[in-house]
């Protein structure tokens, strides 16, 4: 199964081991955002 590349980058960047597992706060979204280019 082949992942369209804007999928794989949210994936990518949810699962870096700098961001937090868990994050309840509305900046964790923008900070998913700016790794994967996202202007906001």
């Amino acid at each position: 199964m082949l992942l369209r590349p804007d999928i794989a980058g949210v994936i990518r960047a949810a699962y870096d081991p700098v961001l937090p597992a868990v994050a309840r706060d509305p900046s964790h979204a923008l900070r998913l955002a700016a790794r994967i280019g996202l202007p906001v």
